[in-house]
């Protein structure tokens, strides 16, 4: 077993034991309140017993939640280098399972279906490790970036390099982000930041001085039985708490604890390693967790940080019944935190969600870092800041990793502009296709590529890989692609683009496919973009031999033993053969 193994069966363990000692304790503490109800001259001898009791219950009680965090860590923490044992195809406990997205993806981006980014064992199902909301919305946001600059790449690579640097550090950070998902809506929490809890009252300090009369009696009551000023005492106690709650509106704050609570809880594991890592960033000049790099910030958010899970917590007792129960019949115990509360909304108001944004960027490129640790020859890409220029050598796509033979390719503006790929069914035209654009889409976000060389400029990446019809908008599959053609267009007409178009116009037939794909061709090579068109059209490789800004390029099977064999290698010059009529023949079809 590993040391991670025998960890996780200790604490299991250990939490076991913890629970069988709560149980016991926790029903001694209720016969020892109960016994006096009906014989009083035990009240002296087990109340104050109860008491000691209570205590030693509340350590169980820390003690055992404390562990289950620790046990919930060392899961995540074992999940986490299992994701990449999966990935590299070694041995592993999940090696069985696949790698599913949970979450869903309001894009129109049509990247995300053409490259299946948020199917199993891709993109986001590799990537999203923490499961949390704002990080999901910022991964979003680096993959749907319309025209990145080269300087934005270049700090986005920065960032993560930084934290690809990390390596001690960024499993158990990201570890401990997961530990509490961040499932609140910042809707939300700003509706309960503008509530008013409290009005200018004095009904607290009259609750207060109750209260301490509440003691007097109670203390009275217990050494000479004056039971009837004790039940009155209650009575006044439940009258001045119903007025007090029409001023200080104690159940407005019932729901901070459910949407703050789990938030907090990350915030102040965490605490410490932003200070840290915020320090680390500064020194090197990277713009990451910004608002942590300053003294004055740092401080704020540790008071405000502190002083709300106070709160959250002290208000969220009452979800044990008993100590609410006991705690509240000698104090007025949410009275009084929900105007701590009050007091402490307009700081948070102020900062709150910028350190929530801050954190969500950091977890998002720890995730980022963390998919880059799984690339052994993977290489840091080079963005070129001026010119339109595409070079890779060596390139394999990232989640086809024992089937994904490298390739290379040179585009350029003054020549190879575009490339035109043909070749057989099934030979990897498609399969390159995806390979460029997820490479690029990772140089996009800072990551790493699986290349043995990258160096591109800052394109725009458009792509036209699926062709499917439109029912809800009453679109044929062709008219779908013709759309998405005129988009690319655009696009290219509009800055720097790298586009990717698999078998252009396949909807419709053979003579109207050929003319209109050369006449798109004539007009896309005059504009700023530059890419690849696959197509079975072998006549299309004839507008080579008249403008030098084209090229071609195939990929071919050839037959073994009466079987087609496909070795994926991209290859020179227009496609020699093709094999339409060999697989029919191959599956019976004639």
């Amino acid at each position: 077993m590993s040391y991670l193994d025998l960890r996780l069966h200790s604490v299991s363990k250990k939490i076991a034991i913890l629970s069988n000692w709560r149980m016991l304790f926790g029903l001694v503490i209720f016969f020892f309140w109960i016994i006096p109800v009906f014989e009083e001259k035990y009240v002296t001898l087990l109340y104050p017993l109860s008491f000691i009791l209570l205590a030693v219950f509340s350590v169980l009680i820390y003690q055992q939640v404390k562990l289950k965090n620790f046990l919930k860590y060392l899961q995540l923490r074992f999940t986490l280098d299992q994701r990449k044992l999966f990935y590299k195809n070694k041995p592993s406990v999940i090696n069985s399972l696949d790698f599913q997205f949970q979450d869903s993806v309001s894009s129109q981006n049509p990247i995300w279906e053409d490259l299946d980014l948020h199917k199993k064992n891709n993109l986001m199902a590799f990537l999203d490790c923490t499961k949390n909301r704002r990080a999901i919305q910022f991964l979003t946001k680096l993959i749907d970036s319309d025209r990145v600059s080269d300087r934005i790449i270049e700090e986005r690579q920065e960032k993560v390099s930084f934290l690809f640097s990390q390596k001690g550090s960024r499993k158990k950070w990201l570890t401990l982000l997961t530990l509490y998902s961040d499932d609140s809506s910042s809707n939300y929490q700003l509706s309960l930041l503008n509530k008013k809890l409290v009005e200018p009252s004095y009904l607290f300090g009259i609750l207060v001085v109750v209260y301490g009369i509440q003691w007097i009696l109670y203390f009275q009551s217990f050494y000479f039985s004056s039971k009837p000023f004790y039940i009155l005492g209650m009575i006044v106690i439940l009258l001045v708490s119903y007025i007090a709650s029409l001023k200080i509106r104690v159940t407005e704050s019932y729901p901070w604890v459910n949407s703050f609570e789990s938030q907090v809880k990350r915030l102040r594991l965490i605490a410490k390693d932003l200070e840290r890592l915020a320090k680390s960033a500064g020194k090197k000049n990277i713009s990451l967790l910004s608002h942590f790099q300053s003294h004055e910030g740092r401080q704020q958010f540790f008071r405000v940080i502190r002083e709300l899970d106070l709160v959250t917590g002290a208000l969220g007792v009452r979800q044990n019944y008993i100590i609410y129960g006991i705690i509240h019949a000698f104090f007025p115990w949410d009275f009084y935190w929900t105007l701590r509360l009050d007091k402490l909304k307009g700081e948070i108001k102020q900062n709150y969600f910028l350190w929530l944004d801050q954190i969500a960027e950091l977890e998002a490129l720890l995730q980022v870092a963390e998919l880059s640790s799984y690339f052994d020859h993977g290489v840091w890409p080079k963005v070129i800041p001026q010119g339109k220029t595409l070079v890779l050598n060596e390139i394999q796509h990232p989640f086809m990793r024992n089937h994904c033979i490298p390739n290379s390719l040179v585009l350029t503006e003054q020549s190879n502009k575009l490339l035109l790929i043909t070749g057989s069914n099934m030979s990897g035209k498609s399969t390159f296709l995806r390979t460029v654009a997820m490479n690029h889409l990772l140089m996009q976000m800072g990551a790493k590529v699986v290349a043995s060389f990258f160096q591109s400029s800052a394109f725009k990446l458009v792509t036209s890989l699926k062709r499917t019809d439109s029912l809800e908008e009453s679109f044929s599959t062709f008219y779908s692609e013709v759309k998405t053609l005129k988009r690319i267009l655009d696009d290219c007409f509009e800055g720097p683009t790298l586009f990717l178009i698999d078998e252009i116009f396949r909807g419709t037939n053979n003579r109207e496919r050929l003319m209109g794909s050369q006449r798109y061709i004539e007009k896309l090579i005059k504009t700023q973009g530059l890419g690849i068109i696959t197509t079975h059209d072998l006549e299309l490789a004839s507008m080579a031999d008249v403008n030098s800004q084209i090229f071609n390029e195939h990929f071919v099977d050839r037959i073994e033993d009466g079987k087609m064999v496909f070795d994926y290698l991209k290859k020179p010059g227009p496609c020699p053969s093709t094999n339409a009529l060999k697989v029919m023949e191959m599956e019976g079809l004639y």
